[in-house]
């Protein structure tokens, strides 16, 4: 990450770079979520919303990157939903409610819930202002393996 920075500052262009990882331990669920100018991650349990991340610089603004790191641990039937920034120009809020009611009555497959959001994007006419990207993820202890041969 510091090298892409670098590579950002050297550049002799005015270039900023948001990004957005996460990394997931699939023996313990533990999670981490790195993020530079990016948008929080939202985790469902059980129905409830909750955001992980905080406001950072993007790369490319300082010698040293503001890469905020966060940490939590999944349990089985969590989802994680990232959305890019283009979502939550308005604020949170509005997209935390929006999930909490996909979430109240049902397990939904993830595809469902990234079309919901995009559905959610083009009523708002958000999609008209920024580019929109959603994903979406669930978290499972099904250990069902198949040998393919």
């Amino acid at each position: 990450l510091q090298a892409v920075n670098d590579a950002l500052l050297r550049s002799g262009k005015e270039t900023i770079l948001g990004m957005d990882m996460t990394v997931i331990d699939l023996l313990n669920r533990r999670c981490e979520m790195l993020k530079s100018d990016a948008a929080p991650t939202f985790v469902i349990r059980r129905g409830a919303v909750y955001l992980v991340g905080s406001a950072s610089l993007p790369m490319g603004m300082t010698d040293t990157p503001d890469i905020k790191s966060n940490f939590c641990t999944l349990l089985d039937g969590d989802y994680l939903v990232m959305v890019s920034d283009g979502l939550i120009g308005n604020g949170t809020k509005y997209l935390s409610e929006f999930l909490a009611s996909v979430f109240e009555s049902e397990a939904p497959e993830c595809l469902k819930v990234a079309e919901e959001v995009m559905k959610m994007a083009v009523r708002l006419k958000i999609v008209l202002d920024d580019d929109v990207t959603v994903i979406a993820a669930r978290i499972s202890s099904d250990r069902e393996l198949t040998n393919p041969a």
